[in-house]
């Protein structure tokens, strides 16, 4: 691998989730709080991972936070049933669509040496416009440097 570009790898993500990704309407590359659709996606960065791989090289881990977002209702007092089983299963349509877009996506068009399994987890919170159920499918890009 060549040099290390953290924002080269976001757009790279950004590019897959919106060719590959149909059931979304709002894609962010920061921690957008104002959307313009639902469901919505944001991609941040986590964090990074730099450990020693062989005498001449060492393995860089990069960790994207995708997190998808339903609008639920405008206050948490509306809150029904309804809303809830279609939040559901829209929620389960959009994380596999963006587990399937990244699991033929493993080299990132050459950028990494290879990307992890992502894992999701799931939960309901409040934000500005309202109460969402959430979910957070972590990405773990990998990357060989030599030393």
């Amino acid at each position: 691998m060549g040099t290390t570009s953290i924002n080269n790898l976001k757009h790279e993500i950004m590019d897959r989730i919106s060719s590959q990704v149909t059931t979304v309407q709002d894609v962010s590359d920061y921690a957008k709080v104002n959307f313009s659709g639902f469901p919505a996606v944001t991609v941040t960065v986590a964090d990074n991972e730099n450990e020693f791989w062989s005498v001449g090289e060492n393995q860089r881990a990069f960790n994207f936070d995708i997190d998808i977002y339903i609008q639920l209702s405008k206050g948490t007092q509306t809150v029904d049933d309804n809303a809830r089983q279609s939040a559901e299963r829209i929620m389960g349509n959009v994380v596999s669509d963006m587990i399937d877009a990244f699991d033929s996506f493993t080299t990132f068009g050459g950028s990494a040496d290879f990307l992890r399994a992502a894992p999701s987890s799931w939960d309901d919170l409040e934000g500005p416009e309202g109460f969402y159920r959430h979910a957070k499918i972590k990405l773990q890009v990998v990357q060989i440097h030599a030393v």
